[in-house]
């Protein structure tokens, strides 16, 4: 499974290249992509208490519906970045990549294993999956 993310973030670097000027976002957002994975890997397999909030992929998925959804998304995302005008694309993938920070941080503040700040927290500050709506000109 480890050599098909390789292969695959290997495979999506000269794509991401071509996307406007929006390709150093597009490889950041796979960066993050693949630091989110991580995160739930070890939230929903090496705990076990936790569980996905994400409905479309319910609240246990497996991990290939997890590397699947991911691929999926970036790939969307490029694509739409891709065909979007200026600025559309950038607030696009900007807002991607804010929303997906943002849910790497609330995952970090979550589980107990990675809080180094004050006491163990439990549970998300927010019960949902964040979305957030960038706006560069």
């Amino acid at each position: 499974m480890k050599i098909l993310l390789i292969l695959l973030i290997i495979a999506l670097m000269p794509i991401a290249a071509g996307a406007y000027d929006t390709g150093e976002n597009i490889a950041l957002l796979l960066s993050l992509a693949v630091i989110d994975y991580g995160q739930s890997v070890n939230m929903f397999y090496n705990d076990g208490s936790y569980v996905e909030l994400n409905s479309l992929l319910g609240e246990k998925p497996s991990r290939n519906d997890m590397m699947a959804f991911g691929v999926l998304g970036v790939g969307l995302t490029w694509l739409l970045a891709d065909v979007l005008p200026k600025p559309w694309n950038r607030i696009l993938v900007d807002s991607v990549v804010a929303s997906e920070r943002f849910n790497i941080e609330e995952n970090r503040r979550a589980y107990s294993g990675w809080n180094t700040e004050g006491p163990p927290l439990r549970g998300r500050e927010l019960n949902s999956i964040p979305i957030v709506l960038s706006l560069r000109f």
